[in-house]
């Protein structure tokens, strides 16, 4: 979700301009600190980024993702954290459209 909110950030920045990124320094600049801001508020809230480690759940291990879905581990997790950055990412679009 990260990863997914980063790009809307990018798009969001980057809508109506005519140039790469990299030839816009002041948009890209804007995007990179609004996704920095994200991340970071996402550590200070939850102490970590790595799914694995937010859900003690490790996908890449035999049973682990039947866990995940019988045990319903998403709901006290992995929405919580969708709720969190969605709620910033609609929180940073009132600050930018005020």
């Amino acid at each position: 979700m990260l990863i997914g909110s980063t790009i809307a950030i990018g798009l969001k920045h980057g809508k109506g301009i005519n140039k790469i990124p990299l030839e816009d320094k002041s948009t890209r600049d804007k995007a990179n600190a609004e996704s920095s801001a994200l991340y970071q508020d996402f550590i200070e809230q939850f102490g970590s980024t790595d799914c694995s480690t937010l859900i003690d759940c490790d996908f890449s291990q035999p049973g682990e993702h039947d866990r995940y879905l019988n045990d319903q581990l998403y709901m006290n997790t992995c929405l919580r954290f969708f709720n969190h950055v969605m709620n910033q990412f609609f929180e940073e679009d009132k600050k930018a459209n005020n």
